[in-house]
């Protein structure tokens, strides 16, 4: 009885322990089945078009060989996903689209669609998600696609060889496209299986241009925003260095006939990322909106750093200077000479951005605030980001024009270099900038503006807001710093009105006495002269 009873039991537990492994394998199973469901290719139903599976991993990004490639930095893709494996061809746009932007239109449907703007691509990915009821398809990212284009962690520096002499097996370049595009998936493809990442056309990809900044990275989406979009690999005009996984290019609002894009399609939508999916790339991280009193009266300094071949080289900072009058001068600090100030107009608009407007009405600049800590704030201008550091200055006082007229400021130093301004009543004037010996001052313009602002015109603006005085010394806000001045009744109009006549007319007057000294002399010689000698 014993015997069976521990037969029974062991019986049992058998059953048990075959059924706990039955469930964990069917669940292990569901699980892997979950994540590569689709298989490692699939088909566009609506477009036709092929994609590879492109596994999760880790590479180097970027090279040492060009200054927008470096530096040179780890990057992981952490999540697996599906690439085209050609360009989307002429004949896949007009079956989303129905139109043919291409300039090689006769080159047939099978060639790369060119010609298609940062604005045309996002529409025709929205159409075909809709096409398709997904909102899984989009343009790769930067990383994605220097990962995909070097085989995953081959790190081929063209796409499918390293070897320059194999170039022309795998990429239609300068050397043997004849100057035009080619059907697609005509060259060999690179290990995971893409064709013409290093030929035919150029690439655009999701990333606004900007530079690397290194350090490890994690699936890397490039800056927010920006002016032009990241354009990679090879087109048919491209020499080697241009064909190369790592060469970086960019194009703005324009479209161009080297240019075309190949998608992506999403296995694990991120919420971040798939807002191109449906056509709106923009946005992606919500900036910090500006308030007014942290810029009135303040001067902000904006810090790049440009990166020149492998060395980090500081760049000329700009100098924002702000007034609660909705002017704000911008110079490059170290180049005072070369841009004095220029004026601009300044205001937040509705949701908290800090936009500046030329004078002329034709330039504008939009900085949006990413962070912020004490006088430290992070802004986005051009699609990259600066360090702002911001310097509160005293409120500015209106200039009257009786301490202008027929006055001169004069900035005291120690050197032989020194720098006056001359101002007469008639709006006109000198500056002089140089060594005590000059002769004379430079012709200039000047006037006030309805907000006090004294600007002097001799080129570029010369914009001075005075913030004390005191006796003849005058302290005036210039390039974002205070500078001191003394004041100094040099002249009247009629003094002033000579002096420029004297100006002119002093040389031309040496002249003809040395001219007239000359003939004179001449003439005497000529009169001494024997009569026998004449």
């Amino acid at each position: 009885m014993r015997e069976r009873a521990w037969y029974v039991t062991w019986t049992m537990a058998l059953v048990v322990i075959f059924a706990l492994a039955t469930m964990i394998s069917v669940d292990v199973y569901a699980q892997d089945k979950g994540k590569t469901k689709e298989g490692k290719t699939y088909i566009s139903p609506t477009m036709g078009a092929k994609f590879v599976l492109i596994p999760a991993g880790t590479f180097t990004m970027g090279s040492l060989e060009e200054r927008y490639e470096v530096p040179p930095h780890k990057v992981t893709i952490s999540k697996p996903f599906y690439m085209q494996t050609t360009e989307v061809t002429q004949g896949q746009w007009k079956k989303v689209m129905g139109s043919n932007p291409s300039h090689f239109s006769s080159c047939g449907d099978d060639c790369p669609v060119e010609q298609v703007s940062y604005v045309d691509i996002p529409e025709f990915i929205k159409k075909l998600n809709e096409m398709e009821g997904t909102n899984k398809y989009r343009l790769p990212t930067e990383a994605q696609w220097e990962y995909s284009a070097r085989s995953g962690e081959k790190q081929e520096k063209y796409a499918g060889t390293s070897s320059e002499s194999d170039l022309g097996d795998y990429a239609w370049y300068a050397r043997n496209s004849g100057k035009m595009t080619h059907p697609v998936g005509q060259k060999k493809p690179n290990r995971l299986g893409l064709y013409d990442m290093s030929g035919n056309v150029g690439e655009m990809v999701k990333d606004w241009s900007g530079r690397y900044y290194g350090g490890n990275s994690t699936d890397p989406q490039g800056p927010i925003s920006g002016n032009s979009r990241v354009v990679r690999g090879g087109y048919f005009g491209h020499y080697e260095g241009g064909c190369r996984t790592s060469s970086r290019d960019s194009l703005s609002y324009g479209r161009s006939l080297y240019t075309g894009f190949r998608l992506v399609r999403m296995i694990h939508p991120d919420p971040d990322v798939d807002r191109s999916a449906s056509g709106n790339e923009d946005g992606a991280v919500a900036a910090i909106p500006w308030e007014k009193n942290e810029l009135v009266n303040h001067t902000m300094k904006l810090q790049y750093k440009i990166l020149k071949s492998t060395k980090n080289m500081e760049g000329p900072d700009e100098l924002y200077v702000f007034h609660d009058n909705g002017i704000a001068i911008i110079f490059l600090e170290g180049y005072v000479d070369l841009l004095r100030g220029v004026l601009y107009k300044w205001h937040i608009d509705p949701v908290g951005t800090l936009i500046l407007k030329s004078k002329s009405g034709k330039g504008e600049i939009s900085l949006k605030k990413i962070s912020s800590k004490g006088d430290a704030i992070e802004v986005l201008t051009w699609g990259m980001p600066a360090l702002a550091t911001m310097i509160k200055h005293p409120p500015t006082i209106p200039w009257s024009r009786e301490e202008i007229e027929n006055n001169s400021l004069d900035l005291p130093t120690s050197s032989e270099r020194i720098e006056s301004y001359f101002f007469s009543d008639t709006g006109s004037g000198g500056v002089k900038l140089g060594s005590k010996a000059a002769i004379a001052p430079l012709a200039m313009r000047w006037d006030i503006d309805p907000f006090g602002t004294l600007i002097v015109t001799d080129g570029p603006d010369i914009v001075m807001r005075k913030i004390s005085s005191k006796g003849n010394t005058i302290e005036v806000l210039r390039n974002g710093e205070p500078v001191v001045y003394d004041k100094i009744k040099v002249f009247s109009r009629w003094v002033y009105n000579l002096m420029t006549v004297l100006i002119y007319i002093v040389p031309i007057l040496i002249v003809v006495i040395v001219v007239a000294v000359i003939i004179w002399l001449v003439d005497r010689k000529k009169r001494l002269l024997p009569p026998e000698s004449k």
